[in-house]
């Protein structure tokens, strides 16, 4: 960073685009300042080796506190926001297993949260006053490359979690295997530098290794947003793309469906992707239909077949491991589909979708990395085209966990039986074949990591939840698994009955597991079956058998008593403009009489109810102001999903994280009705948003006189979409 500060202090480090697409330019003599003084802070309170906690929004707060840490010799925690009024135990896990001293946030953070609750007696540093602390008189330590620099947790359990061991000398690795497959150049010299777009979470490996760190190793510009801007309006990932002509962008494949459902392709005209040079995809497995679709869509905008660039990655090896070292198409392979699930390679020519299986090439070892395909039983390596457990040896590998020397010798220092000289690999727990040509597929997870939505789950921990929502579950009763439907993995649980409540209140059950699992783990199960007391499969030690429980529920050979299925709601696709789209913007007006946001709340509240009913797979006799929203169908997604309807029809700005200090829809709906007449009692017409001059001006000229049910009329139309029936009072 002191190079890069040094020779062009003033080019563009990061580019931050709020959720209205303002830019917050830091440049590079401004980032190492700020990285410069967050180091100086860290030494007058911690010594190098401490760990610090690092929970930070997307921006360039986050990458000035990382670096920060990385100057002080101080090991950096990156972790995600905990919500509001939500359980985390993974945050106090984390905290506690790493022995983090201190926790560094921005402000706001501070103030959505009570930090203390997650985090006892670790002191918390605003990046407000680390920013605001000299640095000149601080010395920095030197920095060994071997030194650990960062602990990248895991999605792994949440009783459990694994702290990847990264040092410098790793880190710098990985980022020079990254730029050599990506084939960027340093820019040292000239005004044309390479551009990224990124919107993936800065805590997880890919937003902060592939997203913030590469672009700054190279002397690039980084252009961020927060997944949420996406999520909400995913079209501006591509605007973004377009407007800063940027060469590199990427996410897991569900983000790419995603743009294609929800993207009308109206809206796509404006749009020139033809400077996509590397559109990289990771993190979950790659679908062929996933590229056909994209491509076909965004063709007609620029965008080339062979920029999109599948690859493979772990955090135990830093992030990545293979990719194409040069531009070319996705490489396809089909194979018989029977044969895959049984670790075979058989190439199919069969059209058929549930005879053959399309696999998509992750590319080849990168930058002098081995990967090596071993069969997980006898240690031996296996053939070209034979399935078996993916090993990695590379200086990208990791160190090991932290303070978990059992675990990190067993995954870290595996050698081959049959070429014990070979050295020592990483074992990764996924499966996978090489092909003739040298191409890694991935056909499969020996471990049963679910991955859902970009996101891991561990089974266990869902079970646990499970088990625990209602007292007259057994525990160790239950099994989670993924299914896939839809070309989309989705969670079924299910969950043996005590012989005590096999004839209880069942839909009790489901609901409280259904509940408990969304509050918990922010996914929403597509299906619950209570099957009857020691029908799930076990092995003879006792342990349940997930995969076999599986191969039972898509066969319908369990015995089930009672289940819930989420209602399959057909894949929407984002609407074109529509004739009853309501205006942009409401009149505000400074006469609306408190008493009246009861009125509001109450029609905000029957939209929301309707609104889950729809969306969130209850009934409508279920659908009661008090129920918890969790117990309503609201997961991750679909709370992303109710901040965009909210912002459309009440013309509020809302952060989805909000939600989670409003547990019920009664709750939820009196804030919103506050903020709604906050609006109303609040002008501020340099601010608002408009949706045609002439048409909000009229409607502004028009408030003065307005009554207090005209008021409410017009409250009416934005919450439900409906005009009242004439001579309504409401």
């Amino acid at each position: 960073m002191d190079i890069w500060a040094e020779l062009h202090p003033d080019r563009p480090a990061i580019t931050f685009l709020d959720e209205s697409d303002n830019e917050k330019v830091t440049t590079y003599s401004e980032l190492n300042l700020k990285a410069r003084a967050v180091a100086a802070a860290l030494l007058k309170r911690c010594r190098p080796g401490d760990r610090a906690l690092v929970i930070f929004p997307s921006g360039p707060e986050f990458v000035a506190a990382y670096l920060g840490c990385l100057y002080a010799g101080v090991l950096a925690v990156p972790v995600t926001e905990p919500k509001p009024r939500r359980p985390n135990n993974r945050l106090a896990a984390v905290a506690k297993d790493c022995g983090a001293s201190l926790l560094l946030c921005v402000q706001e953070v501070m103030e959505r949260v009570d930090l203390s609750q997650f985090c006892p007696n670790i002191e918390v540093l605003s990046f407000a006053v680390a920013s605001a602390e000299a640095s000149d008189s601080v010395e920095l330590p030197w920095i060994e490359g071997d030194a650990i620099a960062f602990l990248q947790y895991t999605s792994g359990s949440t009783s459990e979690p694994k702290g990847v061991m990264v040092s410098h000398s790793n880190l710098l690795h990985n980022l020079e295997t990254i730029r050599q497959g990506f084939r960027q150049q340093f820019h040292v010299d000239g005004d044309e530098i390479a551009s990224g777009v990124f919107w993936l979470p800065s805590h997880h490996d890919m937003g902060l290794i592939g997203g913030i760190l590469t672009p700054l190793y190279i002397g690039g510009h980084t252009i961020l947003m927060s997944p949420n801007s996406f999520l909400k309006r995913p079209i501006r990932w591509l605007e973004a793309i377009s407007r800063f002509r940027a060469t590199i962008s990427g996410s897991p494949n569900f983000a790419y469906d995603f743009c294609v459902d929800q993207i009308p392709s109206s809206d796509i005209a404006s749009l020139d992707l033809s400077c996509w040079e590397i559109a990289f995809c990771g993190a979950e497995p790659i679908r062929a239909k996933t590229i056909d679709r994209f491509c076909d869509k965004f063709g007609e905008v620029g965008f080339q077949r062979s920029s999109f660039y599948p690859c493979y990655g772990l955090a135990e090896s830093t992030l990545l491991v293979s990719g194409n070292p040069n531009r070319c198409e996705p490489v396809l392979k089909q194979v018989d589909r029977v044969s895959l699930s049984q670790h075979q390679v058989i190439p199919s020519d069969s059209s058929a979708e549930n005879n053959s299986a399309v696999l998509v090439g992750c590319g080849e070892p990168l930058l002098k990395g081995q990967v090596a395909i071993v069969d997980p039983q006898t240690g031996h390596r296996c053939g070209k085209n034979e399935i078996g457990e993916i090993w990695v040896a590379s200086p990208s590998v990791a160190r090991g966990y932290w303070q978990q020397p059992d675990a990190s010798e067993m995954t870290f220092r595996a050698t081959l039986k049959d070429a014990p000289d070979a050295g020592q690999f990483l074992r990764t727990g996924d499966m996978g074949f090489l092909s003739e040509e040298g191409q890694l597929f991935i056909s499969g997870r020996l471990k049963e990591l679910l991955i859902i939505r970009g996101r891991n789950h561990y089974p266990q921990d869902i079970e646990t939840t499970a088990s625990q929502s209602h007292e007259s579950l057994p525990n160790g009763s239950s099994v989670a698994f993924s299914i896939t439907i839809d070309d989309e993995e989705e969670l079924v649980i299910l969950h043996e009955l005590d012989r005590s409540n096999k004839n209880g209140d069942f839909n009790e059950l489901l609901r409280g597991i259904r509940s408990a699992v969304i509050d918990t783990h922010g996914v929403e199960p597509t299906e619950i079956l209570l099957v009857r007391p020691f029908s799930i499969p076990r092995t003879t030690s006792g342990k349940l058998q997930r995969l076999l429980s599986k191969q039972l529920h898509l066969d319908k050979q369990l015995k089930v008593m009672a289940s819930w299925q989420k209602p399959r709601r057909a894949k929407v696709v984002a609407k074109e403009v529509a004739a009853t789209t309501p205006v942009a913007t409401e009149p505000r007006t400074s006469n609306t009489p408190p008493e009246n946001v009861e009125h509001i709340a109450e029609e905000i509240e029957q939209w929301l109810l309707n609104w889950f009913v729809e969306n969130g797979g209850v009934s409508r006799e279920d659908a009661t102001p008090d129920r918890p929203l969790a117990e309503l169908g609201l997961d991750s997604l679909q709370t992303v999903e109710l901040a965009i309807e909210v912002e459309e029809r009440l013309k509020l700005s809302f952060n989805p994280i909000v939600v989670w200090n409003y547990p019920t829809t009664q709750e939820l709906a009196r804030f919103l009705a506050q903020q709604v007449a906050d609006e109303f009692t609040s002008p501020q017409p340099t601010t608002r948003r408009q949706s045609g001059g002439a048409r909000f001006e009229s409607l502004l000229s028009e408030v003065e006189s307005m009554s207090e049910n005209d008021v409410l009329r017009r409250l009416s139309v934005i919450t439900t979409g409906n005009v009242p029936r004439p001579g309504s009072d409401r």
